[in-house]
C-alpha cells in the first residue's frame, strides 16, 4: 500500500504504517472525551494552515463552515483520540494510511461531500483540509459512495464492498488501476430485505458520478453478486457496462442463524481463537470475546466498545443474508471480465456452482493467490490491477457494450 501511494504523491507522502486487511472499525463512537462539539471561536482562534497548504487548495479563499469543521473536528478527534484544532496536522497527530481510509469513509458517511483520500494526503492540517471540501448534506443511503483514486485517466470505475461493507481493501488495487475509483460502501444501518433492493440504492447513488458510457463495475467478493446487479439494471436502461467479477463466492455458503454462528463463522475464516467456555457465555460475553480473539489474530487493530461491535456484526450478518437467499441467475450480454484465486478453503461450494453462465460469457483469468491475497496482499494486488486495466484497454472489453 505504501508503495502504491508512493507512486501516486511522490516524496510528499508522510510518514505511514500501512496493514492489508479488510477494514474492520467502521463505526466511530463519541465515547472519547474529547470528542465534544467545536465552538466556533475556538476554531477561529486556533493556528492557520501553512502558506503552501492554502496556496494548492482547490478551494482557497474560501472559508469552510463552523458546521463542516465542526464535523469534520469530531471525525478526527474520534479516530486520533486526541484534540485538533485548525492547524493541526493530522499525520503528526497519530494518523497513518489505515487511519486516513477510516476517517474519509466516515466523512462521507456523515454527509460531508468532497472528502477523499488524495485530499487529506496533500492537505494534511484541519483548516487546509476542510477548504478542499464542498459541504455538508444528508442523503437517503448515507453517503455510500466514497471516491478512493482519482488517478491520472479519465476512466471511471465502481468498486464494490465485501462482507465487511468496507471498501479500503481496495486501496492499493485502485491506486495500481491509475483510474477515477469510486467505491460503494454498505449503509451503517441495512434496512433493505433483498440485495437487488441494495443494488438499486447503490445505483441511485452513484448517478451523479457515472460519467461516460461504457461504466466499469468491479465486485470481489461478496461485491461481485451486487456488481452483477447493478449491471442488469443499468442493461436494462439500455446503458453499455463492463463488468470485472474477482472471485464470486456461493452464497449459500454464508448463511448464518444469529450472531453467534456468524462470529464462529468468522472466526474459521480468519483464525481467530475463540475461548474454551464459549457456549456457556452469553451474546455480550462472546461478542468481548470475540473483539479480543480478533485483535490478537491481527483482524482488527484495538478493542472496540461491546454496542459497537454489534452495530458491526449485525450489519454483518444482514448482508451475509441477503447474500444467502439471493440468487445470481443468468448473465447479461455484456462485456465480463473474470479472475479467480486458485485457492479457497476445503469448505467453500466452488463459485461456478451458481456462476456458470457468467464464467461462461466472460474472459477468464487464474491468479495464483488465495481468495483474501487478492485484495489484502499489496503484490497480488498490484499483478490484478494490471490485468484487469490490460482488459479495459483491450478491444474485449467493448464488445457487445453498446
Amino acid at each position: 500500500m505504501k508503495q502504491a501511494l508512493m507512486r501516486h504523491f511522490g516524496e510528499a507522502l508522510p510518514n505511514v504504517k500501512a496493514r492489508q486487511s479488510e477494514p474492520q472499525r467502521i463505526f466511530i463512537t463519541d465515547t472519547s472525551p474529547h470528542s465534544g462539539s467545536f465552538a466556533a471561536a475556538e476554531l477561529k482562534a486556533t493556528a492557520q494552515p501553512s502558506a503552501d497548504d492554502a496556496a494548492v487548495s482547490p478551494n482557497a479563499g474560501e472559508a469552510p463552515g463552523d458546521e463542516l469543521m465542526n464535523s469534520v473536528a469530531q471525525v478526527w478527534q474520534a479516530f486520533l483520540g486526541r484534540p485538533v484544532n485548525l492547524g493541526s496536522d493530522f499525520f503528526h497527530n497519530g494518523g497513518d494510511s489505515l487511519i486516513a481510509t477510516r476517517v474519509i469513509a466516515q466523512l462521507n458517511r456523515v454527509g460531508v461531500v468532497g472528502a477523499s483520500l488524495q485530499a487529506l494526503f496533500a492537505h494534511r492540517t484541519l483548516a487546509a483540509f476542510c477548504a478542499t471540501l464542498e459541504g455538508i448534506k444528508n442523503t437517503d443511503m448515507k453517503n455510500v459512495l466514497v471516491p478512493l483514486t482519482r488517478g491520472h485517466t479519465n476512466e471511471r470505475v465502481f468498486v464494490f464492498h465485501a462482507s465487511d461493507g468496507g471498501v479500503a481493501s481496495y486501496l492499493t488495487f485502485a491506486e495500481a488501476l491509475d483510474a477515477q475509483v469510486w467505491g460503494l460502501q454498505a449503509p451503517e444501518q441495512i434496512d433493505v430485505d433483498s440485495l437487488q433492493a441494495l443494488a438499486s440504492g447503490y445505483l441511485h447513488a452513484m448517478k451523479a458520478q457515472l460519467g461516460n458510457e461504457p461504466y466499469t463495475l468491479v465486485g470481489w467478493s461478496y461485491g461481485a453478486a451486487v456488481a452483477t446487479e447493478v449491471a442488469r439494471m443499468l442493461h436494462g436502461l439500455r446503458k453499455a457496462v463492463r463488468l470485472v467479477l474477482i472471485d464470486p463466492v456461493y452464497g449459500a455458503d454464508f448463511a448464518v442463524a444469529d450472531l453467534s454462528a456468524l462470529m464462529v463463522m468468522l472466526a474459521g475464516e480468519h483464525e481467530i481463537v475463540l475461548p474454551d467456555n464459549w457456549d456457556v457465555l452469553d451474546e455480550s460475553a462472546r461478542i468481548e470475546a470475540f473483539v479480543l480473539g480478533s485483535v490478537q489474530a491481527g483482524v482488527i487493530d484495538e478493542a472496540m466498545p461491546t454496542d459497537i461491535a454489534r452495530q458491526w456484526l449485525t450489519r454483518i450478518y444482514h448482508m451475509l443474508n441477503l447474500l444467502a437467499k439471493h440468487r445470481i441467475g443468468r448473465s447479461i450480454p455484456v462485456p465480463i471480465l473474470w479472475i479467480e484465486a486458485d485457492r479457497h478453503p476445503d469448505h467453500w461450494t466452488p463459485a461456478v456452482r451458481e456462476w456458470a453462465d457468467w464464467k461462461a460469457h466472460a474472459q477468464t483469468l487464474t491468479l495464483t493467490a488465495t481468495h483474501w491475497q487478492l485484495m489484502e496482499d499489496a503484490s497480488v494486488a498490484v499483478v490484478l490491477a494490471g490485468q484487469v486495466q490490460q482488459w479495459l484497454s483491450s478491444p474485449n472489453s467493448l464488445e457487445s457494450a453498446q
